[in-house]
């Protein structure tokens, strides 16, 4: 195999294994390419799920001022209650009567004191909520800041990759000039169906270098003759020694 190895290429091979080695340069930066933006879209992905939170906590905030809200309100209206009984204490003269409302007074105290004691937890849960909102703010303005200095940055990455790769075009569409047609389109059109590239692959150990399959003595006759393009019977890739 060594010296098979060592044989000349055909002309069409060596263009065609020239060409791959240029597209495979021009494949790599247009991943590159590709792949920049999808840096901005993971921290765009990042920022609007801390603005989720951020709505989520605020809405809980929310429900926490109106439940405390509501009970202020329920426990002025008790209290009010408890004044206006308190008046009226004055005017009884039955003592039965002024026990009876006095156990009112001391009920309404007490669901009073429950009351209180629900204000206090409601408003530590706005404390505890505000201070998640505030968390959320300053995390949202720094994924912000990291935004656009990202986005500069890959912005500068993009011309480069960009240049790069108008400049290897134009390097392709001259070296095409000088290879045949058909041996041009059917290298071509096996690139465009390869997830990787490859259209043009080496023989290694009788087998082909990409898929593995094993070479027939026909084939490697075939391909030892020079004269025509040999594909893979299992990948359709241009094979070559």
């Amino acid at each position: 195999m060594e010296q098979t190895r060592e044989r000349k290429l055909n002309p069409i091979i060596e263009k065609l294994a020239r060409l791959q080695q240029l597209d495979s340069e021009i494949f790599k930066h247009q991943c590159i390419a590709q792949e920049k933006p999808q840096q901005l879209a993971f921290k765009q992905a990042e920022i609007a799920q801390w603005q989720a939170s951020l709505n989520e906590f605020a809405a809980k905030n929310k429900e926490y001022r109106k439940k405390t809200d509501m009970l202020e309100l329920d426990l002025q209206e008790r209290q009010e209650k408890i004044n206006k009984l308190n008046l009226q204490l004055n005017t009884l003269k039955s003592n039965k009567d002024y026990q009876t409302m006095k156990h009112e007074i001391e009920a309404i105290e007490a669901d009073n004191s429950i009351i209180e004691d629900s204000i206090l937890k409601s408003m530590a849960d706005m404390d505890a909520q505000n201070k998640k909102i505030e968390s959320a703010r300053t995390k949202l303005a720094e994924l912000e800041k990291d935004l656009c200095e990202l986005k500069t940055q890959v912005d500068a990455e993009l011309k480069i990759v960009e240049s790069h790769i108008a400049q290897l075009n134009a390097q392709r569409a001259e070296m095409i000039r000088d290879v045949e047609p058909e041996a041009l389109a059917t290298y071509e059109r096996i690139l465009n169906n390869k997830g990787d590239k490859i259209a043009i692959i080496q023989v290694n150990d009788e087998s082909c270098g990409a898929c593995y399959m094993n070479m027939t003595t026909q084939e490697l006759n075939t391909l030892m003759k020079n004269k025509e393009l040999v594909l893979c019977k299992s990948c359709s890739r241009i094979l070559y020694i």
